[in-house]
């Protein structure tokens, strides 16, 4: 029978007495992580039990790793305090609750989100293959389960006929896929944006392609009784993209200040703007224009422009009127920012590495010289 001072210690904890050791009393603890027991030894049995308790009433304390406990008070500091622990626990908890949606009915959301803004036709029709190529190479697949190596695989792949797509050909398929990410990633898609890890394609450009100076003469000499001349002039001597050229109307054009009002739908940034300073020569072209040239429709113009190459009998390199103009007007002015201006850019560099230098200035003055 155990005397009444004696204390029962708890389960992995034993008393021991060696009466043929210096320090007789022993402690012996069991540690839960390697299985096995380690010993203390004591030259009295108080001792012994002052041990024996203080580590039985630490014992169920958890613990403390100290590399853990160190990124734990980094993490802290960084955060501003333990206080904002809950408002990042469900930022977190809410970026992982990804919508699951398949690529095709994301696509066709977000083609609809784009008409609904006011995208003009061109670009919307520009989405719609692009996008459409992309969803018909994952058929049954979310957008959540697309990584950025599928992407790389799949822009790639691409080809146009048998032959391989140009790099730049293959980066602009990568700038739309990348729009069509941000939007889903906005609409909880998917997480994060594997577009973010899909590199630039890049490659020599070739030069732009414009006309000649002979050929401009010949192209107006040709069309100086067509309706679409002042369409044309628009583009040759104003700059406009074609996609503008092709809907504005009369009444956008201010004849008294020499100046064009643009709305937000008839150009490509959406933005209302008006512009002025144009080359006397583009006027004279306008005031000499037919009424019927501001009734046609856009596809009308589409039409009439190429017979209008057609009956000059010269050659139709894409959007060459706009790329004629950026030339020759950087090379007859000197003034790229100004060149800019009515061009309606924020930037100069695609300006300086693309038209700058490839013309000669005499050339560009008679360019603006071609009158009716």
């Amino acid at each position: 029978m155990a005397r009444k001072n004696d204390w029962t210690p708890p389960r992995g904890i034993r008393l021991e007495t060696r009466p043929d050791r210096p320090k007789p009393y022993l402690v012996r603890i069991h540690n839960k992580k390697t299985g096995k027991y380690s010993s203390e030894s004591f030259e009295t049995k108080e001792a012994q039990i002052h041990f024996a308790k203080i580590h039985a009433k630490n014992r169920d304390m958890p613990q403390i790793d100290l590399e853990k406990w160190q990124r734990w008070c980094e993490f802290e500091k960084r955060i501003g305090g333990i206080e904002n622990l809950d408002r990042i626990e469900g930022e977190w908890i809410n970026r992982q609750a990804v919508i699951k949606m398949g690529v095709s009915a994301a696509v066709k959301d977000f083609i609809r989100h784009k008409g609904l803004e006011g995208i003009d036709y061109g670009t919307i029709k520009r989405y719609q293959n692009y996008l459409g190529q992309f969803s018909r190479a994952f058929p049954g697949r979310s957008v959540s389960e697309i990584d950025e190596n599928q992407i790389i695989d799949w822009l790639q792949s691409l080809k146009s006929g048998r032959k391989s797509m140009n790099p730049l050909t293959k980066d602009n398929y990568r700038k739309f896929l990348k729009t069509f990410f941000i939007w889903c990633e906005r609409k909880r898609f998917l997480s994060e944006n594997p577009m973010e890890r899909v590199p630039v394609f890049k490659a020599i450009e070739n030069p732009v392609e414009i006309l000649t100076l002979d050929e401009g003469r010949k192209l107006f000499e040709a069309n100086k009784d067509q309706p679409c001349i002042g369409r044309l002039a628009l583009e040759a001597f104003a700059g406009l993209r074609f996609s503008s050229a092709k809907v504005i109307e009369k009444k956008d054009l201010i004849f008294e200040e020499k100046g064009i009002h643009l709305p937000a739908h008839k150009i490509k940034t959406r933005r209302r703007v008006y512009v002025d300073g144009f080359p006397e020569n583009l006027w004279q072209w306008l005031l000499c224009t037919p009424q019927d040239a501001w009734r046609m429709s856009a596809r009308q113009y589409q039409e009439a422009k190429r017979h209008a190459f057609l009956r000059a009998n010269i050659r139709h390199p894409r959007n060459c009127l706009r790329h004629s103009f950026c030339t020759y007007h950087i090379a007859a002015f000197k003034d790229v920012g100004k060149t800019a201006t009515l061009l309606c850019h924020t930037s100069l560099d695609m300006l300086n590495q693309h038209y700058r230098g490839n013309a000669t200035h005499e050339n560009g003055r008679l360019w603006f010289q071609i009158v009716p």
